[in-house]
């Protein structure tokens, strides 16, 4: 765990930057904010290396990735373990897995370190969004449940994840997860751009007004919690273009709230 700057954390701006500035004003808050920062410069100061790393560099960036993750590992498991989200305990599932360094090292090399240099940095920031306190994944989840059942929002209704996060003050993070948890039910897809489309049609069919789903588009459906890196992570789009010969670009871009 990096020590924190005297400074704060100055990279962190935007609307996570103001839900936790009043938190601030409690010591143990602030001081969980600063090192967590920290450990994201940190990590930061990874991504910035241009061009081909030679062996020592990837080695080392590895051992960034660990050693910023690392100390927060408890409190990963901790959310993990109290989530009401299948989703959201998915993608902690999946960070610890990437995280937590193996007992023997295995080949290391540019695209890995990449890859888990921004796992690292996704699981840091869900930590820091974890202080902010707002209602759970589960509860957002289950008001637009409320919502899709009732006919409020109608079967094609288009879920636009900002807009909805801002409404119930809530990361746009947890309406995502949200969103991911009422597709695995069928009630919404859920497309590239995070965007989710009604697909269930209050009491249609059988007459009981229990209502039923539309039949999805599997391949319109995003992958949200598919593979080992968390929703919407750079990593996981390098790690792809990586596997198909496309160049994956710069990687990620000043670290701030999303």
């Amino acid at each position: 765990m990096s020590t924190p700057s005297p400074a704060g954390p100055a990279f962190v701006r935007g609307g996570l930057g103001m839900l936790l500035r009043p938190l601030r004003k409690d010591p143990a808050v602030a001081r969980t904010v600063n090192m967590l920062a920290a450990d994201l410069s940190a990590l930061r100061r990874t991504t910035r290396r241009p061009g081909a790393w030679p062996a020592a560099a990837i080695e080392r960036a590895y051992h960034d990735a660990y050693a910023a993750a690392g100390p927060w590992l408890g409190r990963a498991r901790r959310l993990r373990d109290t989530t009401d989200s299948p989703a959201d305990r998915a993608r902690w599932d999946a960070w610890l897995t990437r995280l937590t360094p193996p007992e023997r090292s295995g080949p290391q090399s540019f695209e890995g370190a990449w890859v888990l240099t921004g796992q690292a940095r996704d699981m840091l920031m869900a930590l820091l969004t974890a202080l902010v306190p707002c209602r759970s994944v589960g509860s957002v989840a289950a008001e637009i449940e409320t919502g899709i059942r009732s006919g409020t929002l109608p079967d094609g209704h288009r879920v636009s994840p900002g807009p909805l996060a801002r409404r119930l003050s809530v990361p746009v993070e947890h309406v995502g997860l949200a969103l991911a948890d009422l597709a695995a039910h069928g009630l919404v897809e859920v497309q590239a751009s995070g965007h989710a489309t009604v697909t269930f049609q209050p009491g249609a069919g059988d007459g009981t007004g229990s209502g039923r789903q539309r039949p999805s588009a599997p391949a319109r459906v995003r992958p949200l919690i598919s593979s080992p890196s968390p929703p919407v992570s750079w990593g996981h789009q390098l790690e792809t273009a990586a596997a198909v010969g496309r160049n994956p670009g710069p990687g990620p871009r000043h670290i701030m709230a999303r």
